[in-house]
């Protein structure tokens, strides 16, 4: 219902009751609860007083009512349900502390019993000393017991009291959605609505005339000017003043090129205008009450002045919301990126939508306290609802197709997603049934789809602006003195995007009608734990162990730095054995880091046999693939076959070896590609490791020289090259083989030897530079195919 959907957009749980005093009332059993906690249990006590008088008594109304089908709905009756629900739900929460609490006496015992030992097998016996305090204890447990099952059993029946409550309200809810008034279209609406509006003037009149009695002229005119004075300092004085306020930030804020020094402006004019505006409804709620204080009698102008001050802040929502996501002078705020020519137009919609639901609000307190006719109502709130659909018709239009073409391409191409236009054709589905609702008289039904329509774009559009919002502000500060900080500080967005999302859930579930109250037991039940088999699992035991395992991860990352910096290098180790060992402290801190957050949380590991009995399973059938990768990766941490930085030959891949983890290596080819390997090729398979054992490597230069070449002179300028050249050993000397004969060239091989197989290729490459341009100087000839052709003459021709 609206008045529901008004408390969603302020960020409050909706109210239940009619008025305020029953609010208070609603809460008494809390309070009681709070105020005087029971005594600890007693082995004989029985059951709490809580849970005997007054929780029997509650519970015999609950069976009463449960027992009759369900009724019309009734202000009156709905909040009796309510009041009984929440009595009910308070002796339910006290019997699960009082459970609770006598249970430490029965697991005192039940530890002693078990330190006895188990019992004798068949034939066996024990000795008399041990059997006879085993009975004693059996006897202490059974006493300790008592208590704890008569918690239990209350608990029990109090929780069912209370689910079927909430059922028997939601169907007295859902049966008043289906209820039908007279439709607008009928003219008799329309001549009962001018017979009872006349009736009201009547009434209006004859009160002020007793009230002219009561007070005199002079009174009355001077109420009237108090109001007057205060509606001028109030309202007018107030958006005069926010209109200057706005203009004159709004001239500041483009001139001002730096993020940093404009949103400062932007939050200032936020800030400025609660302010004066907040200012404006006290003036005028103060107006309001002086003039109709000696008409209306004080609780009915309490409860109208809280109507006026929750209508007064969801138009101020309305305003400020669309200003703020379609003309907020930051381009990444906007929700829409509309087109300039129809941002004022856009702006406006969404205020005329926060007056129609402020208004709905109002007609819908008028309805709860009884200060107008149902016909009366009925009609204020059809116009209202079909006004409203027209409004966020409008809007859809505008969403679907008053944005900017440059950001709605740049949306379309870069996300490949538009949520624009079917959120749209959403809307406008929402409206066609809010409207025919309307028309025909399903008031309650129209009021229901308008005002959670209303309410869930609102609460969607402000937890996305204060996302935007706060990655904005993060953005300005990893780019000034935080800027070393730029990592840590973009996780933060993720962070409050979470709880954003876990903030909204809640207030969209109550805004479409699900019951807060059980919203709240959900909570609850999440703080004091869900049962699942033998395993207790609390909101508190998630935090704890991801905290815990953070904790742990960031201490792992932390050593296997300091390690891989300042430790191991000490040692003398080569690149690939410091990899290796960083790796597998890293692999050992992060099983360490989740058995400690598994222990933190009080989880019995030995709960989990079942688990690990069937992931084995899993693990043998569908991961086969990946525990053999897994299997291998160990293998090569732990040996090192092949380690970081060898270069390695894989079937017909060749590179550098740069990363080796427990699932695949990662290969480096020598034209810069990336090449994920899977371990258990590496183990199966034939590797060539031309950097394993020594680190130096042999390079062959084949080298051909033609026939009747000084062979001498040419291995002593061959021998000589690979002397004066820097990255060739000398020990192992270099050598020059003569490998053969062939058709056109005698083939040698310059042998060399370099400190590091990775620079074979550039050496290789070197050498033979400097051979060609010796073997010019030195006169030596590089062969070519020569062929000799024997041309004969035919005898016969």
């Amino acid at each position: 219902m609206a008045l529901a959907a008004a408390c969603c957009l302020v960020g409050a749980a909706p109210p239940q009751h009619p008025s305020v005093p029953e609010v208070l009332a609603s809460a008494v059993p809390a309070v009681r609860q709070k105020d005087a906690p029971p005594p600890p249990p007693k082995a004989d006590d029985a059951s709490d007083p809580a849970l005997t008088a007054g929780f029997e008594n509650d519970a015999a109304s609950a069976k009463a009512i449960l027992r009759k089908p369900p009724s019309r709905f009734d202000y009156d009756e709905v909040h009796k349900l309510n009041l009984l629900r929440d009595r009910l739900a308070a002796d339910r929460d006290l019997a699960r502390e009082l459970a609770d609490r006598s249970n430490l006496d029965a697991r005192i015992i039940q530890a002693q019993i078990n330190a006895l030992g188990p019992l004798p097998e068949t034939g066996k016996t024990e000795a008399s000393a041990i059997t006879q305090q085993r009975k004693v204890l059996d006897a202490k447990l059974s006493v300790a017991l008592a208590p704890v099952l008569r918690a239990r059993e209350a608990q029990a029946r109090a929780a069912t009291l209370v689910t079927d409550l909430d059922n028997r309200i939601s169907t007295i809810e859902r049966l008043r959605k289906g209820e039908r008034a007279r439709s607008v279209l009928d003219p008799r609406l329309w001549v009962d609505f001018a017979w009872d509006v006349s009736r009201g003037m009547s009434l209006v009149a004859h009160n002020v005339a007793a009230a002219y009695a009561r007070e005199g002229f002079g009174g009355l005119v001077g109420r009237l000017l108090g109001a007057a004075a205060l509606v001028l300092l109030g309202p007018f004085a107030s958006t005069w003043a926010l209109r200057a306020g706005s203009r004159a930030l709004e001239k500041r804020i483009p001139t001002s090129q730096q993020l940093s020094s404009r949103l400062p402006l932007v939050v200032l004019e936020d800030v400025t205008g609660a302010i004066v505006l907040f200012f404006g409804i006290g003036c005028t709620i103060g107006a309001f009450v002086l003039v109709l204080k000696p008409f209306m009698a004080m609780p009915a102008l309490v409860t109208l002045s809280v109507l006026l001050v929750l209508a007064a802040l969801m138009v101020a929502i309305a305003h400020w919301l669309g200003r703020s996501t379609l003309r907020s002078p930051f381009t990444e705020l906007r929700l829409v990126q509309l087109r300039p020519e129809l941002v004022d137009k856009g702006v406006s919609t969404v205020r005329w939508i926060g007056i129609v639901m402020a208004l709905e609000a109002v007609v819908e307190g008028l309805e709860q306290g009884g200060f107008a006719s149902g016909t009366v109502i009925d009609l204020i709130s059809a116009l209202l609802l079909i006004g409203g659909g027209w409004l966020i018709w409008t809007l859809a239009n505008l969403l679907r197709d008053g944005r900017q073409e440059e950001a709605h391409e740049k949306h379309t191409v870069g996300d490949a997603l538009d949520f624009a236009a079917p959120f749209s054709r959403v809307l406008k589905l929402l409206v066609i049934g809010s409207v025919s609702a309307a028309a025909i008289g399903y008031i309650v039904l129209a009021r229901e789809i308008f005002s959670d329509v209303v309410a869930s774009i609102a609460i969607i559009a402000i937890a996305i602006f204060l996302h935007r919002l706060i990655s904005a502000v993060l953005d300005m500060l990893a780019q000034g003195r935080l800027k070393r900080y730029h990592r840590t500080l973009h996780i933060i967005p993720m962070v409050t995007g979470l709880l954003l999302t876990l903030g909204t859930l809640p207030l969209l579930a109550v805004t479409w009608g699900y019951n807060s109250r059980e919203i709240g037991d959900g909570i609850v039940a999440l703080r004091s734990g869900v049962t699942i088999g033998r395993v207790n699992l609390s909101a508190g035991d998630v935090l704890t162990f991801f905290f815990v395992f953070l904790g742990g991860y960031a201490i792992t990352r932390w050593l296997k730095r300091v390690l891989d910096l300042t430790v191991l290098p000490q040692f003398g180790l080569d690149r690939g054995s410091q990899a290796s060992i960083v790796t597998m402290i890293g692999y050992v801190g992060v099983v360490l880091a989740t058995v400690l957050a598994i222990a933190s949380t009080g989880l019995d590991l030995s709960s989990l046999t079942f688990v690990a009995g069937a992931l084995s399973v899993g693990l043998g059938f569908g991961l086969q693939s990946t525990v053999e990768n897994f299997t291998s990766g160990i293998i090569l941490l732990v040996e090192r076959p092949i380690r970081e930085g060898d270069w390695i030959e894989v079937g017909n891949f060749s590179g550098i070896v740069r990363k080796v983890s427990v699932r695949s290596t990662h290969l480096e080819s020598f034209d810069r590609h990336q090449i994920i390997i899977p371990n258990s090729q590496l183990i199966t398979g034939s590797v060539k490791n031309l950097s394993l054992g020594a680190a130096l490597a042999r390079v062959v230069v084949p080298v051909n020289v033609a026939y009747g070449s000084d062979l001498e002179n040419v291995r002593i300028v061959l021998l000589d090259i690979a002397a004066t050249h820097a990255g060739v050993l000398q020990s192992p000397a270099p050598t020059v083989t003569l490998d053969g004969f062939a058709e056109s060239a005698v083939n040698l091989r310059l042998l060399v030897f370099v400190p590091d197989a990775t620079d074979g290729s550039a050496i290789a490459s070197q050498l033979r530079f400097t051979i060609a341009q010796r073997f010019g100087k030195e006169g030596i000839q590089m062969p070519f195919p020569q062929r000799e052709i024997h041309i004969r003459k035919d005898r016969d021709a």
